[in-house]
């Protein structure tokens, strides 16, 4: 039986330590919100702390599907934040 490979060795890490990603994917940390509710919304201290939460959430449930890609997809590398 195989053994798993789990550590990346350290030949692995700089062999790609200086690779230019031009793609990696919309940011979206912080600016989900912004995009969709009216500044004035954002405005209101009392509804923006409301909002930040909701954009938490939100950015915690793109987060763990993000995971969930990564678990079943093989292409990539368990460590990579270049999967949309």
């Amino acid at each position: 039986m195989p053994i798993l490979k789990s550590v990346k060795s350290f030949t692995e890490l700089t062999d790609h330590l200086y690779d230019q990603y031009t793609s990696g994917g919309y940011q979206y940390e912080r600016h989900i919100m912004q995009n969709v509710v009216s500044p004035e919304l954002f405005g209101n201290r009392l509804n923006d702390t409301n909002y930040r939460q909701i954009e938490r959430c939100y950015e915690f449930l793109i987060n763990a599907v993000r995971q969930i890609k990564l678990t079943f997809a093989f292409a990539f590398d368990k460590d990579s934040k270049l999967i949309n």
